[in-house]
């Protein structure tokens, strides 16, 4: 039996398979998410308020031996993050880099090093809500929040990609009309792309914006 469960920020295919326990393949496949399927190709790109079926959920006891320590191992399932960090200059190429908040059985950071096109790609676990992606020799930090973008077909997908891509400023900004904001920054992108200038959404610019930011 399947129950529609609706989607909120921070949500995705594989968390929502973790949490509720439920095979992630199967539920996307079932009948009863055609609907969201058609919507959104890409299950790890979900948009709050969308509603997606899944089993309902039967109550299960784990077995336990009374008046002694019982242990209890959990396996996590883990989602691939994969960023690119340029500066006015072009790619933070082969940058030392921590990555803090994966709650590692030490506390210890992930540290590496981007690649020549400043790529950062590393797992994480489903559990994991926020990042903080530190560069030492620059003393710089970003925050990271695993799982909070949006499809681009939603307009909070669209200026989060402008964010993130340096074209709009994030946040509330109350001297600046959000509206405005949004033409401004669509007019920068399509000028850096060669793209006809409107301060329009248009198809072409939607397609040219999802693929600079990589999804």
């Amino acid at each position: 039996m399947m129950r529609p469960y609706v989607v909120k920020q921070g949500d995705y295919l594989t968390k929502l398979a973790h949490v509720h326990g439920f095979d992630a393949d199967e539920v996307w496949g079932h009948p009863k998410n055609d609907e969201l399927r058609a919507m959104r190709p890409n299950p790890e790109l979900l948009a709050p308020g969308d509603v997606i079926h899944i089993p309902v959920q039967t109550k299960e006891g784990l077995p336990f031996t009374a008046g002694t320590a019982n242990r209890y191992r959990a396996s996590v399932s883990r989602v691939a993050v994969d960023l690119v960090f340029e500066d006015e200059e072009g790619p933070m190429a082969e940058e030392p880099y921590e990555v803090r908040g994966l709650r590692g059985a030490d506390g210890e950071p992930l540290n590496g090093q981007t690649d020549a096109d400043g790529r950062v790609h590393f797992d994480v676990p489903v559990t994991v809500r926020e990042i903080e992606i530190l560069f030492p020799r620059r003393n710089v930090a970003y925050t990271g929040l695993v799982g909070d973008m949006d499809p681009g077909s939603e307009e909070s997908g669209i200026r989060k990609r402008l964010e993130n891509l340096g074209f709009l400023i994030a946040g509330p900004d109350l001297t600046v009309d959000r509206e405005e904001a949004l033409r401004g920054a669509l007019v920068a992108f399509q000028r850096s792309r060669g793209l006809p200038v409107t301060g329009k959404l248009d198809a072409d610019t939607r397609k040219a914006l999802i693929e600079a930011h990589g999804a």
